[in-house]
Order: C-alpha cells, then structure tokens, then sequence
C-alpha cells in the first residue's frame, strides 16, 4: 500500500520516522524540493602521504587529548575508522568525548573530522539544489520544543532541509494546528520511504507499507516482515505468483531460522515443492528455513487482517 504525503508550505503534518537516526521530515521542505537522490562517485577520502603510520593505543589518544594536544589528520581518521569497525570499546570512546569536550578541539581538526566522517559513508550530491540547505541530524525525544520551532522557522525563511531516513522506519506523526502539539502518534506501522519523483508526475513524497511493528521477526541479524515472506514464497517455481497460506512462528531466543508453516497439499510436496520453498526463502530473505509442511485447512483464516506471526509457545 502507498501513502502520498503532502509536503505543500502549509502541511499541517510532520512526518517523522521514529527508528532512524536522521528524521525524514517531509513539510520541512517546500512542495516539490526533494529532488532525485544522486550519489557522489568521484568524492574520496583525502590521500594522506604515503609515510609510516604507526597505530597508537586508545589509551594514549585519549590521554593526548586530555593534555590539550592536537590530533593529526591519520589519527584521526584511525579513531573513526576505529569507532566504525568496533574496535574502539565504548567506554574508551566516553573517554575520548568527554577530553575532547574538556579540551576541546582546534579549528583545522574540526575541519578533518568532518570531513573524515562525511567520507566516512554514502554522500549525498544536493548541488542541484539551489536553495540554501540546512540540516538538523535529530529532533530528539518526546517533548522536543526546538524541532517544532524549526519546521515552520526553516520554512518561513525559503531553506530546505533535505534529510534522509533509512529503509524501513516505524512510523510517528505529529499534528502541528492543535493545542496537542507536543504529542507525537505512534502507528506502530513500518514504512519505507521513497523521494524519487513518480513517472507519473507526483512530486509528494511516497510511503510505502511494509507491515506492523508487532510483527517484527528478528532472524539471524535481520528483522523480517510477513511481507517478506510473502514476496518470496510468490517466486516459488509452478506456484504462478500465488501466495500459499503460511504463519511464522517467533522464537523467544533467535536460533538463527526462520521457522515457517506452510499449507502444501500432497501433490505439491510429492513434485519437490517443499525443497523449492525452502531454497527460494533462503536466496531471497539470506536466512536459513525451518519449514513444516502442514494439510490444507490447518492454519487459521481471518475476515480482515491476517495475523501471518505467533510467538511460540514456552
């Protein structure tokens, strides 16, 4: 299911996503501001001379920074590189930021360090757009006063604030004209946005339905939807794009398999449908099955909304 959201000037609605770091704001920008996303190629880290680098302990940088010395620019690249691997333990990065926060840093590593951690991922090209832009990373918690005032200030003033979110976000609204501002709404539904123009013209940004929150199932390092499954067990070979009725049974302790019913009927599994269902749900989801092939008739049906998840029984 698609969800059009409007992003005139006068939106009365803030569309945020609550899981992403950066909040997909859509009213922040004017109608038809978000332009196609183009990722920047030619945009590499900054060669550093080609001289022996010899890695320093975390414990002597921060004890650099504590001193009120300056990081050079390997250094601190090595300290994201770091921070990014896992390498650093979190109680050495606190250290880290709590002596640069005492200390503070110079104008030339403020520089570095932005720049490092902007090369650090994807960037994003927005010089198609001439506007002014701006970018506010997070709107924090509930109850935040300063997100608010920036929306319609950011606005007000003709600058777009051109944020990104990720893939799949449990969606929050908020209503801006009622005296419940304050208060943001909770779908508990997933969706994935999309700022790509429409080929049928629209220019509102896209919601695209993914499922429920509740029915998040975590295997193996992801977190699968019935959707999911659903598409995948659309792709099994004779099956000519029917979806056979399946129920996903969560695990308390996530043992690294997606354990699935199926409804399969005799003929089906006797002609190597079962071997199929499994092979597909592997190559399309990247985890390992648990499939039990049950009779026609043996899992639940519903009027309205199925309930495609069941959290096992203890």
């Amino acid at each position: 299911m698609i969800t059009d959201v409007n992003i005139a000037e006068n939106s009365a609605i803030l569309v945020s996503t609550k899981l992403a770091k950066p909040i997909a704001s859509a009213s922040f920008a004017p109608h038809g501001a978000i332009p196609p996303i183009h990722l920047v190629t030619s945009m590499r880290k900054r060669p550093i001379p080609t001289r022996r680098f010899i890695k320093p302990s975390f414990t002597s940088l921060i004890e650099k920074k504590r001193d009120g010395q300056e990081f050079t620019q390997e250094e601190i690249r090595y300290i994201i590189d770091s921070t990014l691997d896992g390498e650093m333990p979190q109680h050495q990065q606190a250290a880290l930021l709590m002596a640069i926060y005492f200390a503070n840093m110079s104008a030339q590593e403020t520089a570095i360090l932005t720049e490092e951690m902007m090369l650090s991922g994807e960037v994003i090209d927005l010089s198609h757009i001439s506007k002014p832009k701006i970018d506010k990373y997070s709107t924090g918690g509930v109850g935040d006063k300063t997100a608010l005032v920036l929306a319609p200030l950011a606005m007000a003033s003709g600058v777009v604030v051109p944020m990104m979110c990720g893939v799949e976000q449990e969606f929050v609204i908020t209503t801006l004209e009622k005296d419940n501002l304050m208060l943001r709404y909770d779908l508990e539904d997933v969706v994935r946005t999309n700022y790509r123009p429409c080929p049928c013209g629209e220019t509102h940004v896209r919601l695209f339905w993914e499922g429920r929150a509740k029915d998040i199932v975590p295997v193996a390092g992801r977190e699968l939807l019935p959707i999911d499954v659903a598409l995948a067990l659309a792709t099994v070979p004779d099956l000519t794009g029917t979806v056979p009725e399946y129920q996903i049974v969560r695990r308390r302790a996530d043992d690294g398999r997606l354990h699935l019913r199926v409804e399969l009927t005799p003929v089906a599994q006797e002609t190597g449908f079962r071997g199929a269902v499994e092979r597909v749900v592997r190559e399309r989801l990247g985890v390992a099955t648990d499939l039990r092939v049950v009779p026609p008739g043996t899992l639940p049906r519903f009027d309205f909304k199925a309930a495609r998840v069941v959290d096992a029984q203890p």
